[in-house]
């Protein structure tokens, strides 16, 4: 018997539902000991989405639910680095731990290419697991992705010529496959276990088997939408009951 092919927006639906089961799946990991550190969650937000108002507002708003529903669970580290859309706003790094912000580690940034290795690692990573060490780290990466698609690059490119967090005020330039391993395998190597516990991506088309190999020593999870992936995200505010 032939059925009715589905809307987009029913497809939509059922791809949202699957990858919030694996979000709810992913959080539900063995915890560490009792006498170790709470969990880190690194959120790494590229908001200068040019070509996509829409997007830079939902980006806004998921930044502004992490730090209110999140960075207040006191069981909780929260970093974050959001570049707001507009030239005359500055990208903002925060460090939340015991549930309140720490004025301390605040940097303010006039402009950062988010789409830069040297910025991921160096003004993000790095800074990050000296800040708020935990037993457990958890990173998201929020923004415009393609998976292994060379996206808006010249005919021909190679599958390392896709992207993620393209930073619209330096020309979309954006993290390659090999760039985004790079910088995870350093950051990495800071940690306890050598991995992270999880990597989740907000971006399209990030659920490829190509970018699946490229981090396959870096992260014991990856979570990420295998297309386009609907309006409503995550589920942010659930990151506020892991312990």
């Amino acid at each position: 018997m032939l059925l009715p092919l589905a809307s987009q927006a029913a497809i939509d639906m059922i791809r949202l539902g699957i990858l919030a089961f694996a979000f709810v799946l992913a959080l539900s990991l063995p915890a560490h000991a009792a006498d170790e550190a709470p969990w880190t969650l690194l959120f790494y937000i590229s908001g200068e989405t040019g070509h996509s108002r829409e997007l830079a507002e939902e980006l806004k708003a998921t930044h502004e639910t992490i730090v209110r529903e999140c960075a207040a669970n006191e069981r909780i580290n929260v970093v974050t680095l959001y570049d707001p859309l507009g030239s005359g706003s500055p990208a903002v790094f925060q460090v939340f731990t015991q549930g309140r912000p720490r004025p301390d580690l605040r940097r303010e940034y006039r402009e950062l290419n988010m789409g830069a290795e040297w910025t991921l690692l160096n003004e993000f990573l790095r800074p990050c697991l000296s800040a708020a060490p935990s037993g457990k780290h958890a990173l998201f990466i929020l923004g415009h992705g393609s998976g292994w698609w060379p996206a808006r690059r010249p005919a021909g490119a190679s599958p390392d010529a896709g992207y993620l967090a393209a930073d619209a005020s330096h020309g979309d330039d954006g993290l390659t496959p090999s760039e985004l391993r790079d910088a995870l395998a350093a950051a990495a190597s800071l940690l306890p276990s050598g991995k992270f516990d999880l990597i989740a991506f907000h971006a399209c088309d990030m659920s490829c088997f190509e970018l699946g190999y490229q981090l396959r020593h870096v992260a014991q999870l990856m979570l990420a939408p295998e297309s386009l992936l609907p309006k409503q995200g995550l589920s942010y505010s659930s990151l506020s009951r892991l312990t």
